[in-house]
């Protein structure tokens, strides 16, 4: 397996008929019981850290909640809407970006452990690329659920190679297959193929959004039963 020197990543393959660049930023949440493990592994393609790239997802998520809640006047909207740009323009998002994730539920992992894409009796693995192309337009998200802005690719084929390093998580995921999402067509050609790398470093604060959107707690299981 390649091991990536830094906290970062990258696509070799396209998607879409577009290459992905490289992925500047790569950290992981998690969360562990008796139960097994929750993972949550983020990549973008600009520089972040820990702090900025888990306050705006949580801000975000925080955010949009507050809006669907009660009456969702006008003027909710509105402010929610600002608060969604502000929210980016503080944490330095940029308009145009790509960010791959990989989540993954079942049994902890060891170093070494190679898991199939896809839904299986013992785990889940799911390899999802996102492209912001422009600065979104939230008012119109918050009102009609998108606003044309976001391209979005799932995985249904391939298979996810572990290294595990202290806190550090390496991820070779190889003959991917991609697919468009809000395509109807099941038997629709692949948007595209390759391998994805990356060397993510365990980010406080995305463990506790991991948690938290599991209800963690004692007497709870973060997989099941």
């Amino acid at each position: 397996m390649l091991v990536l020197t830094a906290c970062s990543g990258n696509f070799n393959g396209t998607v879409d008929g577009q290459g992905v660049p490289v992925l500047w930023t790569a950290l992981y949440g998690q969360a562990t019981d008796e139960g097994g493990q929750v993972l949550s592994v983020t990549a973008v393609s600009f520089l972040s850290d820990c702090e900025r790239l888990g306050d705006w997802m949580e801000d975000g998520r925080d955010i949009r909640a507050d809006a669907y809640q009660g009456e969702r006047s006008q003027d909710d909207i509105d402010e929610a809407a600002e608060r969604l740009r502000t929210n980016d323009a503080t944490h330095g998002i940029p308009g145009d970006y790509w960010m791959a994730q990989v989540m993954y539920s079942g049994a902890v992992l060891d170093d070494g452990d190679e898991i199939d894409v896809g839904f299986d009796v013992d785990h889940i693995l799911g390899v999802n690329f996102t492209h912001q192309r422009e600065a979104p337009d939230y008012q119109e998200q918050l009102e009609d659920g998108d606003d044309g802005s976001t391209d979005r690719f799932g995985t249904d084929e391939g298979e996810a190679h572990f290294g595990i390093r202290g806190d550090t998580i390496d991820i070779e995921a190889d003959d991917l297959e991609l697919f468009d999402p809000s395509d109807d067509d099941a038997d629709a050609d692949p948007v595209g193929s390759g391998t994805l790398r990356l060397s993510a470093k365990e980010c406080p604060a995305l463990s506790a959004i991991v948690e938290e959107m599991l209800a963690i707690g004692p007497g709870a299981s973060a997989i099941g039963d």
